[in-house]
């Protein structure tokens, strides 16, 4: 079977009897550089043909691409795909295209796929960090490539950024729970320590209890290290066999996923929830604002709500005005999106809301 021809500018210029100067101009709407029949005949000639120009190749020599290339570090994250929606419903509403690439949480596949969205000629970058220890980002930012990273910042650089704003519903959490009876707050979390957002969650922890409790033990910080929900059980189990009777524990979980083990946690130990131990966490799945996965639990979950679909229309919103060069590029701007704490059953030994 014979490939089909492709239809170029050398063809409708060929067929229309004109040069390719002549079709140029016709394309690009200059049609008062040609005679009406001249005019007239490169339109059914294209029309004909079903012939559409490169908008790519028009771009990339006008400069003007159009494009933002976003880098996430889970693309199957719950988190990303509200990011994700959050991005895309700014960037369309403007006329960008977005193409949404994942790292797999690799420094290494973060850089490759950085110098891959570069050569395609994206007008910015909007990139969630593999790692605290991500300096390589710094090369687009002095180059000059609008730059915008999202729920994780990287030691040691100042960048333009967006990220939850963690810290004060964390301390309203832990006040929560000292009200609430509780004596010994926990916090399960994992082990990837380059990962800013878990840095700085178990730091707000941290400075809550010193402030609220007047202490905090390290032994009081469980990191998980294979992420999974058999070490959850077996970490909870071993704790559990050697409090003292009169100790009030209530778990704060670093994020949903480990929300989720935990409560399968204390269900396969048999334990009853607030009486026995309380639970609480994170809700960073906010893929629908009207269903909350940790409200569908029982008991429900107390949970601080992160609203990963308004980071992703902040980060959306701040390549554009990067882009426009409606910002001083010598300044780094971070916003903090607000972060809500929703109380529910599972913290409420006392029976009565805050």
């Amino acid at each position: 079977m014979e490939k089909k021809k492709k239809v170029t500018i050398d063809v409708i210029a060929e067929a229309a009897g004109v040069s390719k100067t002549t079709v140029s101009r016709y394309l690009n709407g200059r049609t008062e550089l040609m005679s009406k029949a001249t005019a007239k005949k490169i339109q059914n000639i294209i029309e004909l043909c079903d012939y559409r120009p490169s908008e790519y190749a028009r771009a990339l020599k006008n400069n003007r691409t159009k494009m933002i290339g976003i880098i996430v570090s889970d693309i199957l994250s719950p988190w990303t795909s509200a990011f994700i929606g959050g991005c895309e419903e700014v960037l369309s509403e403007e006329g960008y295209s977005a193409l949404f690439l994942n790292s797999n949480n690799s420094i290494k596949k973060e850089k490759e796929l950085a110098a891959s969205l570069e050569t395609r000629g994206v007008e910015g970058l909007i990139v969630n960090p593999a790692s605290y220890n991500d300096p390589y980002l710094m090369k687009y930012s002095l180059s000059g490539m609008p730059l915008v990273i999202c729920d994780r910042l990287v030691k040691d650089y100042p960048f333009n950024a967006v990220i939850a704003g963690i810290r004060e519903p964390i301390n309203a959490l832990i006040a929560h729970l000292k009200s609430q009876g509780f004596t010994r707050p926990v916090l399960f979390s994992l082990t990837k320590h380059e990962n800013y957002a878990r840095m700085i969650r178990v730091k707000a922890f941290k400075e809550a209890m010193l402030a609220i409790y007047g202490y905090c033990n390290d032994e009081d910080i469980f990191n998980i290290k294979n992420d999974n929900s058999e070490e959850v059980f077996l970490r909870l189990r071993d704790f559990i066999e050697v409090l003292s009777p009169e100790e009030r524990v209530c778990i704060l979980c670093v994020n949903t996923i480990t929300t989720l083990r935990v409560f399968s946690a204390i269900q396969r130990l048999n334990l009853s929830i607030p009486k026995d131990i309380g639970i609480c966490g994170q809700d960073d799945w906010c893929w629908d604002n009207s269903i909350r996965l940790p409200s569908l639990l029982y008991p429900e979950i107390t949970t601080i709500n992160i609203d990963s679909h308004e980071i992703g229309r902040q980060c959306a919103n701040m390549i554009l005005r990067k882009i426009a060069g409606d910002d001083d590029s010598e300044r780094c701007e971070i916003i903090e999106v607000p972060c809500s704490l929703s109380i529910r059953a599972s913290t409420q030994l006392k029976g009565t809301n805050d």
